[in-house]
């Protein structure tokens, strides 16, 4: 849902149901917005959904919900990845809408009484994913993202003599920038693993361009490095990943 003055408008989206996570994705299914661990949500329950000229748009139903309310609205902790934040999904009927609620308190009771200390590398993994997909490292990733190619612009518009201290300040900090985005895809790596990692084919496309960047270098007299360097401005094109995870 986005808010708008009072009210909301509903968007389309395909929602999944795991034994560990609630996944919303785009209707096409070809993009994860949000990750929700069902050890995290608090609550899950019918909520009313009203005109949005009218003051309080939502509130929980009685048990004995009208036949004609098939929203409901999931309830994350504020400690966990999500921040507390609320998701309020419409199904299609009201039958829809209790089997989802239904389904999803059993799935989240089974979750939870499943869950018990784990150190080894699986759960390091899983907190790498969290982490990772969260909203706060996602609007850090972008932010890293608009710094280098600002700084790639600055560079380009200036055109400092060749080995000057500008030119050498200016380089250093484009390396910064490569190691930090390097780092990001081995994080990324590691806590979505092969087959999620290959299946998103913007990590494809993250994985091309930081070797390229990370090769220019490290081998630094190699032929057309120059030429090679600037590739690394197609980084911004990772940020059409953020806004759509954004919509």
């Amino acid at each position: 849902t986005k808010a708008v003055g009072a009210g909301f408008i509903f968007q389309r989206r395909t929602c999944i149901l795991s034994a560990n996570y609630f996944y919303i994705s785009t209707e096409a299914a070809d993009m994860i917005l949000d990750l929700i661990p069902l050890t995290e949500i608090t609550e899950v329950a019918h909520v009313l959904v009203r005109d949005q000229e009218e003051e309080d748009l939502f509130r929980k139903s009685s048990s004995g919900a009208d036949k004609d309310e098939y929203a409901f609205y999931i309830h994350t902790t504020e400690h966990g990845p999500c921040g507390g934040r609320a998701y309020v999904l419409k199904c299609n009927n009201v039958d829809d809408c209790d089997k989802w609620i239904h389904t999803t308190r059993l799935t989240i009771n089974a979750a939870k009484a499943a869950e018990v200390p784990k150190r080894g590398f699986k759960y390091f993994r899983e907190k790498a994913k969290l982490v990772y997909h969260s909203r706060p490292a996602q609007v850090l990733s972008a932010t890293v993202i608009i710094g280098s190619f600002a700084l790639a612009v600055v560079a380009a518009e200036i055109l400092p003599e060749e080995d000057s201290t500008l030119a050498v300040l200016l380089d250093r900090m484009q390396s910064i920038f490569t190691f930090v985005f390097a780092f990001e895809l081995a994080f990324n790596l590691f806590g979505s693993w092969m087959k999620d990692f290959l299946a998103d084919r913007w990590n494809w496309f993250d994985t091309v361009v930081v070797l390229v960047s990370v090769a220019s270098e490290v081998f630094e007299g190699m032929p057309a490095v120059t030429i090679i360097r600037l590739l690394r401005v197609f980084r911004v094109l990772r940020l059409f990943r953020f806004l759509s995870s954004l919509r």
